[in-house]
């Protein structure tokens, strides 16, 4: 929290008017241009990432939970998920 509040308070003194103005951004050191383009794509890429990972997930997560017990598949499905949780809860 430390951090993203310093981020908006240094964010907050170099924000301009028309920084949101969707215009295409200009050279270093050039007034003008705006950030609407940049996070217009970066919203674009969050949806078509989490179109495609929230039915894997939702996927995975009925397939451990209704028929994976005791199964190689669900071993590696779990144990997939622990590493990309950051722990171990079985080998």
């Amino acid at each position: 929290m430390a951090i993203l509040g310093y981020l908006i308070y240094k964010g907050a003194e170099l924000a301009e008017p028309g920084v949101l103005h969707p215009q295409f951004p200009r050279r270093w050191g050039e007034p003008g241009g705006g950030m609407a383009n940049s996070m217009l794509g970066s919203g674009i890429i969050l949806a078509l990432a989490s179109s495609m990972g929230v039915p894997v997930g939702i996927a995975a997560g009925v397939y451990l939970a209704e028929y994976g017990r005791g199964r190689m598949l669900a071993m590696a499905v779990r144990f997939t998920a622990d590493v990309l949780n950051g722990g171990f809860r079985r080998l």
